[in-house]
C-alpha cells in the first residue's frame, strides 16, 4: 500500500497542493497533521507508522515534510527504512527510497543533509523577511498600516492625550528640570505607563 503523509504547522496554513499532489501520486490512503514538525509523537503520522508494513511505500511531497531538522528528519527517515518501507519524496525524487536497491544509501548520506539545510535557511529567511517588512510599515497616529491593503498591523501604540500645559510638563522633564516621579504624580500616572507611553506622545 501507499500511504501519504501531508504536514502544515499552524491551522492558518493550506493542505490542499500536499494533499492534490500525494492523490495523484496514488496513494491508497493520505494523512494530514496540522502541528509542529518539532512535535514527532503526530498523531496521524502515529496512525501510519502502526499500519504500515515491510515493502509498503511512505509518500510525502517534500523531505522536510518528516520533520523541521535534520536530526528529526532522519531519524523518522531511519526508523522507515528499518521497517522496510519505500519511501518516495514527490518533489525530490533523489531522495526516493527502495528496499531492493542499495545504492540509495550512499546517495542519501549525502543529499539529505543538504537538502534539509536549505530547508531551514529559506525558512529562516522567509521569517526574516516578514519581520523585516511588519518594521518598515508606514505608521499613522501610532498604527502600522499594510500598504497593500490599508488595514492596521497589530495592536496600535496608544498616544498620550496632553494638554498644552501637560505637553510643556512633558518638554521639562525631557529636558530633566522636572523629574519623571513629578510628572506622574501630577498625571496620577504610574512610572511603568510613562515609560511605556512617552515616546510616542508629542515627539521633539
Amino acid at each position: 500500500m501507499k500511504f501519504g503523509y501531508a504536514r502544515v504547522s499552524t491551522a492558518k496554513q493550506d493542505l490542499t497542493r500536499q494533499i492534490a499532489s500525494l492523490e495523484n501520486a496514488g496513494c491508497d490512503e493520505v494523512y494530514c497533521d496540522i502541528q509542529s514538525g518539532k512535535n514527532m509523537k503526530r498523531a496521524e503520522l502515529q496512525k501510519i507508522l502502526s499500519k504500515i508494513r515491510g515493502n509498503d511505500t511512505f509518500v510525502v511531497t517534500d523531505i522536510d515534510r518528516l520533520g523541521r531538522n535534520f536530526t528529526e528528519v532522519t531519524e523518522l527517515y531511519t526508523k522507515l527504512k528499518d521497517m522496510k518501507v519505500n519511501i518516495a519524496v514527490i518533489n525530490q525524487e533523489l531522495l526516493n527510497h527502495n528496499v531492493n536497491d542499495r545504492k540509495d544509501e550512499i546517495v542519501n548520506v549525502v543529499v539529505i543533509p543538504l537538502l534539509i539545510y536549505l530547508a531551514e535557511r529559506e525558512r529562516s529567511i522567509l521569517i526574516e523577511r516578514i519581520n523585516d517588512g511588519i518594521k518598515n510599515m508606514p505608521q499613522k497616529f501610532g498604527k502600522r498600516y499594510s500598504r497593500k491593503t490599508g488595514n492596521v498591523i497589530g495592536r496600535p501604540v496608544k498616544v498620550l492625550n496632553l494638554s498644552k500645559e501637560e505637553q510643556d510638563m512633558l518638554k521639562r522633564v525631557r529636558k530633566k528640570e522636572i523629574s519623571v516621579k513629578s510628572f506622574c504624580r501630577f498625571m496620577q500616572i504610574s512610572r511603568s505607563s510613562y515609560y511605556k507611553y512617552y515616546r510616542n506622545s508629542y515627539p521633539d
